[in-house]
C-alpha cells in the first residue's frame, strides 16, 4: 500500500486481489479523526448543548414577557380575547381597572421562571391564578368569590384541556433560542 500524506488526511493505494482479474491497484481514501482542534470543538459542543441553561433562562424570560402582554392585550397566548368583565364586577372595583385580571396587579406581577437543572417551569404562585387560567367554580378560592358564581377562563399560559399548547410565535421563539445555542456552541462563542 502506498500512502501519501496531505494536510491532516491520508490517500492510499492499496494492491487489489482477484475480483475483475486484473490484478491492478484499488484506491481508498483514509480521514483520520484524530485532529486535536476538531476534537476539542466537538467535547465543547457536546457540553454546551448538555447544559441548555442560558438557553433555557432566556426562554423563560420571553415566556414572561410574553404572558405580561397578555395581560397588556387582554388576550390569552393564541390570540383571543378575554371575556370582559360583568359590569356588577366593574362597578364593585369602584373606579379601577374595568379590565379582567387587572384589579390590583397581583396576579399579572406574580408570574416568573425557573430553571433547575433541564427544566424550565413559568408560572404564578397565587393561589387564585389557575382559577383564572382555567375558569370554573370558586370554592377554592374565597366566600367573596364563591358567591359570585362561575369564573369564565382567561387563559394567561398555553394550556389547554391540562396540555401545553404552544402558540406558532411561542414555537418559534423556543426555535430561535435554541438555535442560537447551538451557533453559539459551533462558533465557540
Amino acid at each position: 500500500m502506498r500512502r501519501i500524506r496531505f494536510g491532516r488526511g491520508s490517500a492510499s493505494t492499496t494492491p487489489r486481489t482477484g475480483g475483475n482479474g486484473g490484478g491492478g491497484q484499488g484506491v481508498r481514501l483514509e480521514i483520520h479523526h484524530n485532529i486535536p482542534e476538531v476534537t476539542r470543538k466537538l467535547r465543547r459542543i457536546r457540553r454546551e448543548l448538555g447544559n441548555p441553561r442560558d438557553a433555557l433562562r432566556q426562554i423563560g424570560r420571553d415566556a414572561v414577557s410574553r404572558t405580561l402582554m397578555a395581560f397588556r392585550r387582554s388576550t390569552d397566548p393564541w390570540g383571543h380575547r378575554w371575556l370582559p368583565l360583568r359590569p356588577s364586577t366593574i362597578r364593585r372595583r369602584r373606579g379601577r381597572s374595568s379590565r379582567p385580571l387587572l384589579d390590583t396587579g397581583r396576579l399579572r406581577s406574580s408570574f416568573g421562571y425557573r430553571v433547575t437543572g433541564r427544566r424550565l417551569v413559568i408560572g404564578s404562585d397565587v393561589k387564585y391564578a389557575a382559577l383564572h387560567q382555567f375558569g370554573g367554580g370558586a370554592a377554592a378560592v374565597s366566600d367573596a368569590i364563591r358567591r359570585r358564581g362561575r369564573v369564565p377562563a382567561r387563559p394567561m399560559l398555553p394550556i389547554r384541556g391540562g396540555q401545553v399548547d404552544l402558540p406558532r410565535d411561542w414555537q418559534d421563539m423556543i426555535r430561535e433560542h435554541l438555535d442560537r445555542q447551538l451557533s453559539r456552541a459551533v462558533r465557540g462563542r
